[in-house]
């Protein structure tokens, strides 16, 4: 992980940068980090690849699951509003605990470190969608998809790993449910 000056201010012997087969907090615990952005503490439904977007359910044990458009219009999605989006900063396999980074007021940014998997043509500071490939995001308007106050820091033209900036907790649009 390259996180560049980025540490726990609030539940400091959070390791942002580590994975373990048994819970060492609490599901579901939030940590602070000196810039303001929050990390929550998951446990993995399917492989959570290094710098990709997940979606956290809303249940008493909450998981990360790989964010798809698919995964959006699914269980237990559908009944859930807003739900809650964090970025892998590491990979976190399927059934490990892990921290992964979901936006806060004003954090991130070019020279953080913080980084997702984007696609192809993505415009500098325009909102970032779920995508059909699980994990990455992309400028592409996909409606009920859009993630909440996250924005690249520059313009892509080849899908690839870039800098992220937050203004708010990320969260993502849910199901219309009529």
């Amino acid at each position: 992980m390259t996180l560049s000056g980025i540490y726990p201010i609030i539940q400091v012997d959070a390791r942002y940068e580590e994975i373990s087969a048994l819970p060492l907090f609490t599901v579901n615990k939030v940590s602070i980090d000196n810039q303001g952005g929050h990390w929550k503490y998951v446990q993995a439904s399917g492989d959570l690849n290094k710098n990709n977007a997940a979606a956290i359910t809303a249940d008493a044990m909450p998981l990360a699951i790989p964010l798809t458009i698919t995964a959006l219009t699914s269980a237990p999605f559908t009944t859930t509003c807003p739900i809650s989006i964090g970025i892998t900063q590491i990979g976190i396999p399927n059934l490990y605990y892990g921290w992964i980074w979901c936006g806060g007021p004003g954090v991130g940014g070019v020279g953080t470190g913080i980084k997702c998997r984007l696609g192809t043509d993505c415009a500098q500071y325009m909102p970032l969608y779920a995508h059909a490939t699980a994990g990455k995001l992309d400028d592409a308007v996909v409606t009920n998809a859009q993630i909440s106050g996250l924005f690249a820091t520059e313009t892509i033209t080849t899908a690839q790993d870039t800098e992220l900036f937050a203004c708010t907790i990320l969260t993502c649009k849910c199901q219309d449910p009529t």
